[in-house]
């Protein structure tokens, strides 16, 4: 069971299913973040230190939302934090980050990720054990390289390689599906990024611009990736 903070201010009860991600902080990211994990099947709870925050974040997603000082012990103990699989900080506020990071860590929550301002920050809380420490100038400059590759390397073996392929307008299988591609028999098509969101694929999956094909490649043939689709 969670506390949710509505609208009216008041304290209602909302029962959770088996998995618990724990937001800290409804900032315009932890919004989003939060979101994204709700479309997923996330049960999700946003604790923030701002009522009004609180309030947009219940007027757009059904979530649990809990508003109070998160440098007390109690949101976190209200949030259920003990049964949580994954708590995020997201806050704009480093201290409340670096707090929440700690409490997290202090009721043996198996994952924790933390975004923070700067890079010393990041050191300090990569010191006291956590280990997914992102530093948000880095996430944005990371996004906008990946945003201007058509190509990113998603992950490795000895053999292959999986890679992002961005599809827009103009990329020459837009509009066509899967089964009618003539692929060369190194790359095999693995799923769909759209909105977010890795959707599977199947022969009459269509092909549509702004989104990412995720693919199979074998690592000599990486560079032929792009000519093939973009």
């Amino acid at each position: 069971m969670i506390v949710k903070f509505n609208k009216s201010a008041k304290l209602e009860v909302t029962e959770l299913g088996s998995m618990r991600v724990v937001v800290i902080g409804a900032t315009p990211e932890g919004i989003k973040l939060a979101h994204l994990l709700f479309e997923r099947g996330d049960e999700v709870i946003v604790l923030d230190d701002k009522r009004r925050r609180g309030e947009e974040v219940l007027s757009q997603l059904d979530v649990g939302v809990i508003v109070d000082a998160l440098s007390k012990l109690r949101p976190y103990k209200e949030a259920g934090i003990d049964k949580a699989d994954i708590v995020i900080a997201i806050h704009e506020d480093d201290a409340i980050n670096i707090t929440a990071c700690l409490i997290a860590k202090s009721y043996g929550v198996k994952r924790i990720v933390a975004i923070v301002s700067d890079r010393e920050t990041a050191e300090i809380l990569r010191k006291f054990g956590i280990p997914e420490v992102y530093v948000r100038a880095e996430i944005l400059a990371k996004k906008i390289i990946q945003d201007l590759e058509p190509v990113t390397v998603l992950s490795e073996g000895e053999e292959f390689k999986i890679l992002a392929v961005k599809l827009d307008e103009v990329s020459r299988v837009v509009g066509r599906r899967i089964a009618d591609l003539k692929l060369p028999d190194w790359v095999l098509p693995l799923a769909i990024v759209k909105n977010g969101k890795l959707m599977p694929i199947t022969k009459d999956t269509v092909l549509e611009p702004n989104t990412r094909l995720i693919v199979l490649v074998k690592r000599e043939h990486e560079a032929d990736v792009s000519g093939v689709f973009r």
